[in-house]
């Protein structure tokens, strides 16, 4: 039986991973520079808990599917490189005219 889900088709910047999440890291800067993030800074200990949270369990996920043989590692660095992509194109969508690189 064919699955109905379809799987995301990510927009490739052709950057690498690095380089696309320097120019994440430069548009988030450049979002929180636009608005009033002071409450952001009282908050910091319940947001790092919260990465963490969402980097344990997406890393736990990964490393099983990759045992259980269903990608390899080069394939999901390669989808993680592309996500990363489509993550930066997104901010530059919305701020249209500015590069974040």
């Amino acid at each position: 039986m064919k699955s109905k889900i379809k799987a995301k088709e990510w927009h490739d910047l052709g950057l690498t991973y690095e380089e696309a999440m320097h120019g994440m890291q430069s548009a988030v800067a450049h979002e929180r520079s636009l608005y009033n993030t002071h409450k952001l800074h009282e908050e910091g200990k319940h947001l790092r808990v919260g990465i963490n949270s969402a980097l344990l369990a997406q890393g736990a996920l990964t490393n099983l599917l990759i045992k259980k043989g269903l990608f390899t590692e080069e394939e999901y660095f390669e989808e993680l490189r592309l996500a990363a992509n489509q993550e930066l194109s997104t901010y530059q969508d919305r701020y249209y005219g500015i590069t974040f690189r």
